[in-house]
This record gives C-alpha cells, sequence and structure tokens, in this order.
C-alpha cells in the first residue's frame, strides 16, 4: 500500500525528502546564473539560449523551497528554539557582510 505524505513526513521527522537535494540544485543554478554575466561580459547573452526559462526561474523557485523548509522548521519547534535557530543562521552571516562592506569596500 502507498505510504501517506504524513507518514512519509513522520519516518523523516518533518522534514520532506528531496529537499535538500532540489535546494542544493537550485542554489548552484542561482550561483550559475550571477555568474554566467561576469564570465562572458554579456548580462543578455544567456537569453540567447535554451536555458532561457530555467535561468529566471531559479530564484523564485530557490526561495519557494526556502519557503517551505523554514515553514516546516517554524512547525517542528516550539517559537523560541526556532527564533534563536533563525538568529545563529543569520548573525554570524549577517556580521561578516557588514564588517567586510565597512572595513574593506568601504575604505577602497
Amino acid at each position: 500500500m502507498a505510504e501517506t505524505i504524513g507518514a512519509r513526513l513522520e519516518r523523516f521527522q518533518g522534514v520532506g525528502p528531496g529537499f535538500d537535494l532540489l535546494r542544493v540544485v537550485l542554489a548552484s543554478g542561482v550561483v550559475v546564473w550571477h555568474c554566467f554575466p561576469l564570465t562572458t561580459g554579456n548580462a543578455r547573452l544567456i537569453d540567447a539560449t535554451p536555458l532561457w526559462f530555467l535561468v529566471n526561474v531559479f530564484v523564485p523557485m530557490f526561495f519557494v523551497v526556502s519557503g517551505f523548509l523554514v515553514t516546516a522548521s517554524a512547525h517542528r519547534v516550539s517559537l523560541v528554539p526556532y527564533l534563536l535557530n533563525r538568529v545563529a543562521r543569520i548573525v554570524p552571516a549577517l556580521f561578516v557582510v557588514v564588517t567586510l562592506s565597512a572595513l574593506v569596500i568601504g575604505p577602497w
């Protein structure tokens, strides 16, 4: 008998199987999409390739999948641990970006 979605989510502790792989593939697509104009020198060159459709949906799809994963995380744990987990993920990268912007890129 086919396994229900609820049973599958319980078996994987609330995380839908395949979401991590999909997120990595989409993130890689976003990186390639952003690097293409830098390496070719032409930001519109990719529009002439058969990949134009995929390129224009990588970012929205990445945000949708990320939203599903963040929402699932919010449903799995209570409010305080969820907020602490979000802060632990965001603040270190924010600190690095602000520091580099203020101390390296700004003076340069």
